[in-house]
């Protein structure tokens, strides 16, 4: 899995299995956007200037991401989960918005 921001706020639900997060603040920089998760955990992250917010995401648990925020996550075990995006696109500013 790559490290990327989504322009909406989002949520993922896992039905069974684990997530491993990494969440840093908004457009922040996390690395090459597709390196392997592995190189990326050993190689790329103990070199970045920021350190993420870290968490594990069980089954039954349900994470909010806002918009903008930069995540990187790795399946732990055989995963399933569910994931939506909702509100506005931050490159898009409704017409007459200042």
């Amino acid at each position: 899995m790559s490290c990327h921001a989504r322009e909406g706020n989002a949520w993922d639900a896992v039905v069974y299995g684990r997530k491993r997060w990494f969440l840093f603040a908004a457009f922040a920089f996390a690395g090459p956007p597709h390196a392997p998760m592995d190189d990326w955990i050993a190689e790329i992250l103990p070199a970045l200037p920021t350190r993420p917010l870290e968490c594990v995401q069980e089954a039954g648990e349900v994470l909010y991401v806002p918009q903008g925020m930069v995540r990187c996550v790795v399946n732990v075990l055989p995963t399933a989960s569910v994931e939506g995006e909702v509100g506005p696109d931050l490159a898009s500013p409704e017409e007459g918005d200042a």
